[in-house]
């Protein structure tokens, strides 16, 4: 039999589908997608059942539920640490793996972040991780996560993909698995600082408790500068994706984070639409193969590199201009399917 790829379940935004289209297109093997949850609209392309209850009972993968999603697939890219089955206390990756591997299958897995992890390491690392202010009760669950995941990876000794390079500081021996879009999606969208007016800036929150990209330290700023005429603040509350693409469209900057020392899906999408990227990457830049458009920022320095950034509008352009290269470079699909090519050939 060819080989064929299967992708999921986590499909964090859509990514799944997206690196399963990049790897079909550009390895010339039948790849798709599989999840459970359309989180956002974002589609995958075969379904595994909802999950009734948290306690609901696990299945095998030979269950014709978790099989009609697998069907024919040779190798399975595991994707978010979880369970194919049963609910987050009956399901067990563990037993998945080992029983697909009795079934024939080559497995990796993909991680996208707390999943795998280390807060401690990350606190060592980076002075105003966000850790700092994420409470307790959420540092002690993730850390908890974070180190039974990277047990069961030691224990199955199977690949390791991450989406976001920061977390090769964690996993030294896993492959970047770069996030994956569509760039000509963004290919008509006005270019960034050519309207009358301030520099229009977003900045989107992901959650508020906690405060993963450091939003309560970002809005003020934001909204002071706005109230003083420097910048017109695009504020706004998590939206579907489709909207997302909307409001950026609109913007000049972009404000991704600024605790994470890492870049994900909205940097990648506003250096696609042109826009000037401000994000935290600090220490994770030396982990990267080409340098990417964005510009550092921290909690120190915030209102410092807004400012400087409005104040040399004509130096903020060509940043941004640069932005749709790198991405076609970088976050196509074709340096996804050239990592996944490793793992299928």
């Amino acid at each position: 039999m060819n080989n064929q790829l299967a992708i999921g379940p986590a499909n964090f935004a859509g990514q799944a589908t997206a690196w399963a289209r990049a790897a079909s297109s550009q390895l010339d093997l039948p790849a798709w997608s599989f999840s459970r949850l359309r989180s956002f609209n974002f589609p995958s392309d075969r379904s595994l059942p909802p999950l009734c209850s948290r306690f609901e009972p696990r299945q095998p993968v030979s269950s014709p539920s978790v099989t009609e999603a697998l069907a024919d697939a040779t190798h399975i890219a595991l994707d978010g640490f979880l369970p194919l089955s049963g609910g987050t206390v009956a399901g067990s990756l563990r037993k998945d793996i080992r029983e697909l591997q009795g079934q024939g299958c080559q497995l990796a897995l993909i991680a996208h972040g707390s999943d795998i992890r280390n807060p401690i390491s990350h606190l060592r690392r980076v002075r105003h991780s966000w850790w700092r202010s994420a409470g307790i009760k959420y540092f002690s669950q993730t850390l908890r996560v974070a180190v039974a995941n990277q047990a069961l990876l030691k224990r199955t000794e199977l690949p390791l993909f991450v989406s976001t390079p920061d977390l090769l500081h964690d996993i030294p021996a896993a492959i970047w698995l770069p996030l994956t879009i569509d760039p000509q999606r963004f290919s008509r969208i006005p270019r960034a600082f050519e309207h009358e007016g301030p520099p229009r800036v977003l900045h989107l929150p992901t959650r508020r408790q906690p405060a993963i990209k450091g939003s309560d330290e970002i809005i003020p700023v934001l909204r002071n500068l706005h109230s003083k005429g420097l910048i017109e603040f695009q504020e706004s509350e998590p939206v579907p994706h489709d909207e997302f693409i909307r409001l950026i469209s609109h913007a000049d900057i972009v404000v991704d984070q600024i605790l994470c020392d890492a870049y994900g899906a909205t940097a990648v999408e506003s250096m696609a639409a042109g826009r000037l990227t401000i994000s935290s990457l600090l220490t994770t830049r030396e982990l990267l193969p080409e340098d990417p458009p964005i510009i550092d920022a921290t909690p120190d320095n915030f209102e410092h590199v807004i400012r400087e950034a409005v104040g040399d509008t004509e130096h903020a352009k060509a940043l941004a201009a640069a932005g749709p290269a790198y991405v076609s470079a970088v976050h196509d699909g074709r340096r996804a399917a050239a990592a996944l090519a490793h793992f299928v050939s």
